[in-house]
């Protein structure tokens, strides 16, 4: 009798160790599929941000750039290059032929300041300052100072997008601030390819729906999906180094600026003797 028992509990685990089995098989195909769909579908969304490139570059042109401007902010509109330069008791903003790379005014930040990144607003100038807490504003006409905003944390590089600055402070997070106030209404952390946060991140260009950021104490500049903070790509500009012939002081690579209507951007660094002239293709 004990061996009808055992065998007919045998036969009931069995059963039901099959019958988990087949559940578990059915179970995991629909899973991967689901990963893979996912997958899919975030592809199709970073393809589609921005203009579709192969983050190739080519050179068009080389234009002098003041070898004593330590390159913080870099913008091009109204056929000017607008330029801050950094350094405490040095920091200027300044207004700058395109053509022939010659200052055409420019005038002090102040003794106290490190000017950082800048972005025009309503023809308004937004200057960032490093430590200091404070965004100066001017009059993008005869560069007059008309205002300031205070801010928490450090100011890096600055660029605008759908009426929102994106603000950058040298780690891996911008953030999205309302220019009417300076207030913070959103922030995006920017993360690699393989999903590890991106450092560094100093001035910032908005262009062809992606924004492109220098990366600090490198020659590379991020190419970031302004929706999810993704990077899309890094374009390596060493190669510019190369052409700074005799420019022993070149530091750091930084200063991206955008002429729409060309479909160009202007390249430089702090204390460059150079500004590049360029096309991302």
């Amino acid at each position: 009798m004990k061996i009808i028992l055992l065998l007919i509990f045998l036969s009931i685990s069995c059963s039901e160790a099959t019958k988990k089995s087949e559940q578990e098989d059915k179970i995991i195909p629909s899973s991967i599929t689901k990963k893979v769909e996912t997958k899919e579908i975030k592809i199709q969304k970073e393809e589609i941000v921005g203009e579709k490139l192969q983050f190739e570059y080519e050179v068009l042109e080389e234009i002098p750039h003041d070898i004593n401007a330590y390159t913080q902010g870099y913008i091009f509109k109204n056929n000017i290059l607008y330029e801050s330069t950094g350094q405490y008791g040095s920091s200027t903003l300044r207004k700058v032929d395109p053509k022939t790379g010659q200052v055409i005014q420019k005038i002090s930040v102040g003794f106290r300041y490190f000017a950082e990144g800048i972005e025009m607003y309503n023809d308004k100038i937004y200057l960032l300052t490093w430590k200091n807490n404070i965004c100066k504003v001017y009059d993008s006409v005869n560069l007059g100072e008309i205002g300031e905003y205070r801010y928490s944390g450090e100011g890096w590089g600055l660029c605008l997008i759908n009426d929102k600055f994106y603000m950058s402070n040298g780690t891996n997070l911008l953030q999205i601030i309302d220019p009417k106030t300076f207030s913070v209404v959103n922030t995006i952390n920017v993360i690699d390819q393989d999903g590890f946060p991106l450092m560094d991140l100093n001035e910032l260009e908005y262009a062809k729906g992606y924004i492109f950021a220098n990366i600090w104490m490198t020659d590379k500049i991020a190419v970031i999906n302004p929706n999810t903070g993704v990077v899309v790509n890094i374009i390596d500009f060493h190669p510019l180094r190369k052409r700074l012939k005799n420019n022993s002081s070149a530091e750091t690579f930084n200063g991206i600026a955008y002429n729409e209507e060309e479909d160009v951007f202007y390249l430089t660094g702090k204390n460059w003797s150079k500004t590049f002239k360029v096309r991302i293709f």
